[in-house]
């Protein structure tokens, strides 16, 4: 229904996560616990935000009785555009076999690096290096100085992992 075309799918295996909860503790970061974050439906939506117009025609005839163009995740082909957004976007850089998910959350950047050498995360608290298979984290440690008791959110590791294949659905 989009007139644009700007409402893509793309298929993925579900994905079901039990992200850390990592918790600032006597100047170290330490595992205290797990939060799930699954995704159970096969076919995903991402919008182009290159393409899209605002429209809302999607919101009239989407079945579900959401609106895509401001539900689902916003993706820049254009990086310039990705840098200008100023809402919640997402940008995809490849070169070689290395992919780069480049991420605006809530006003904060977090990156995505998928490599032959593994996975990297990088938030603005936090570097991560994940098992490229199960997605655990091996290593991790704190970018800033952190608050004792201060709790790290991983709810956006577990957003970017299952937009991955997403890439296979956006323009190069």
């Amino acid at each position: 229904v989009c007139p644009n075309r700007a409402n893509l799918a793309y298929a993925m295996a579900p994905l079901d996560l039990q992200l850390p909860i990592l918790v600032q503790r006597e100047g170290r970061l330490r595992q205290e616990g797990l939060r799930s974050f699954r995704v159970t439906q096969p076919v995903q939506i991402v919008n182009l935000g290159d393409a899209c117009n605002d429209c809302g025609n999607c919101t009239s005839f989407c079945p579900t009785s959401g609106a895509p163009y401001k539900d689902k995740p916003r993706f820049w082909a254009d990086e310039g555009a990705f840098e200008e957004s100023q809402v919640d976007c997402f940008h995809f850089e490849r070169e070689g076999q290395t992919l780069v998910l480049e991420a605006k959350l809530g006003g904060l950047r977090h990156r995505l690096t998928q490599s032959p050498e593994g996975l990297e995360y990088l938030s603005p608290s936090l570097r991560a290096e994940l098992d490229p298979i199960s997605y655990a984290l091996q290593r991790y440690e704190p970018r800033e100085p952190l608050d004792e008791g201060y709790v790290l959110d991983l709810h956006s590791l577990g957003v970017m992992l299952a937009l991955l294949p997403a890439e296979q659905a956006l323009p190069v």
